[in-house]
């Protein structure tokens, strides 16, 4: 009766471990099934890149359009980078940063997409955010302002929050199916205050409270040159006039007064 008993539990134990490895798999094999379905239906942020042959390649709208590009460049990986260079830059594209250029030939796209690719691989997560867009229309160029997290992930505690103004100069794209203009990148231009880009490489953030430390002490050196030399201030306002430079011998000699003169009435609003 006892061995029955013990036969009859080992059955059950062994039962109960088959259903539960059974439903592991299970879960598994939907759990992959998932994964897989949801990176390739190309519905993940910042990777919907359309491949449509009727899709234009190019800008049509650049201040809707930037942002989500920017993302694409930063936040995505290296195989969608180098999609969205090509799509997007001219093939003699430059680029231009405190801490590298590329020049423009034919082929330095390819030198922007390595760029993009180093600057993912010394910061595999990037918090990016557009705060802003200006267009001058005339010139053909963007003007985006931009703040960013920068971290350096072979340097634990390293975190970078700077903020910067990219210029991308357009160029006209040459005639799609669209109906639209469209535009090119032609070049990239990452503009940053000191105080911005000495935190890439200011760990502890010395070499960054320096940097503001001597702006504020050059602000004291201004106030205190324009007290001292005031009386250059006031030769410039009632001798000189203007925007205009004049030697010692015009200035004592009375020489060129018809000019100032005739500025001065400008300034004062009676002409």
């Amino acid at each position: 009766m006892t061995s029955n008993l013990r036969l009859s539990h080992a059955f059950a134990t062994r039962h109960r471990a088959v259903i539960t490895s059974k439903r592991r798999l299970e879960l598994r094999s939907h759990l992959q099934l998932t994964f897989y379905k949801t990176f390739t239906t190309s519905k993940l942020p910042f990777t919907n890149i359309p491949q449509d042959s009727h899709y234009s390649h190019t800008m049509e709208h650049p201040v809707r359009e930037i942002p989500h590009i920017i993302h694409l460049l930063t936040q995505t990986p290296p195989s969608t980078q180098r999609a969205t260079i090509e799509r997007y830059f001219t093939p003699d594209a430059s680029f231009t940063h405190p801490f590298c250029r590329t020049g423009s030939f034919n082929g330095s796209r390819w030198l922007i997409w390595n760029v993009y690719r180093w600057y993912k691989i010394m910061s595999p997560r990037i918090d990016i955010e557009v705060d802003s867009v200006a267009y001058d229309q005339q010139a053909l160029r963007l003007y985006v302002s931009i703040h960013q997290v920068f971290r350096i992930w072979a340097i634990p505690g390293m975190r970078a929050p700077v903020q910067l103004v990219t210029v991308l100069q357009l160029i006209a794209a040459p005639k799609s199916n669209s109906h639209r203009p469209t535009y090119l990148i032609a070049s990239q231009n990452d503009l940053y205050q000191v105080n911005e880009f000495v935190k890439f490489f200011s760990l502890l953030r010395i070499v960054w409270l320096f940097v503001l430390v001597w702006q504020f002490v050059a602000t004291g050196f201004c106030v205190l040159g324009a007290v001292v030399l005031s009386p250059v201030s006031w030769v410039e306002e009632n001798v000189i006039g203007g925007n205009r430079e004049r030697g010692v011998r015009e200035v004592v000699l009375g020489e060129g007064g018809e000019w100032v003169g005739k500025e001065r009435q400008v300034t004062n609003g009676s002409e």
